[in-house]
């Protein structure tokens, strides 16, 4: 029973290391953060092998189990086939999970592009507010001064500051819009590999 031992410790260990690890990562939820959502969806994704290879680590075992006693203990071939029907069924339910997983990438998607929209709107009309506010303290403090003449190029440099804040915002803009896109199709991607590796593991039967 050596090698259904080693089997039953890796599957045990892929598994329990699976559930902690995404545990964990699920608490505090923060469904206003579209962050969170892309924190969580990419680790359950990038820790799938582990949930994949426990699963088929324990119908392995359960495969030698059958393949040696098939024909000499009936009470513990019957456990065997209960052992793969539930292990059949876990891959079932983690393939739809996934499949629901990379699905909700659409809602994580537009719904990151209209918070990055929401935040990118704000940041703007911050430097706008800011830079009308020293305009206008400017134009005030100096608006009898003797020395105008030498202020006129004030309210350039202020623009040009502005025009430069402006720019290095659109260029934080796209950056951001870019990793979302790019964090949202390896999710959908990866979900896609984890959903058909689960299917064909719930359908694998013994003696194929």
């Amino acid at each position: 029973m050596r090698v259904e031992n080693f089997f039953i410790l890796i599957g045990r260990t892929f598994l329990s290391a699976f559930f902690l690890v995404n545990f964990f990562n699920i608490f505090p939820f923060n469904f206003s953060s579209n962050a969170w959502f892309v924190q969580v969806s990419m680790l359950f994704v990038d820790t799938a092998s582990l949930f994949l290879l426990g699963l088929a680590s324990l119908k392995l075992c359960a495969f030698f189990t059958l393949n040696k006693n098939a024909h000499k203990n009936e009470d513990l071939s019957n456990e065997q086939i209960n052992n793969i029907q539930l292990i059949d069924k876990f891959s079932k339910y983690g393939a739809y999970f996934f499949l629901f997983l990379a699905l909700a990438q659409f809602f994580i998607f537009f719904n990151g592009i209209r918070q990055v929209n929401s935040l990118y709107m704000f940041q703007y009309d911050q430097i706008e507010q800011r830079f009308e506010t020293q305009k206008e303290k400017i134009s005030s403090t100096f608006k009898d001064n003797s020395q105008n003449i030498e202020l006129k190029g004030l309210p350039t440099s202020l623009d040009s500051k502005k025009k430069m804040f402006i720019k290095d915002l659109n260029k934080a803009n796209s950056k951001a819009k870019f990793l979302l896109v790019s964090g949202n199709l390896k999710i959908f991607l990866m979900s896609l590999v984890w959903t058909y590796g689960l299917y064909k593991l719930s359908c694998f039967r013994y003696g194929n």
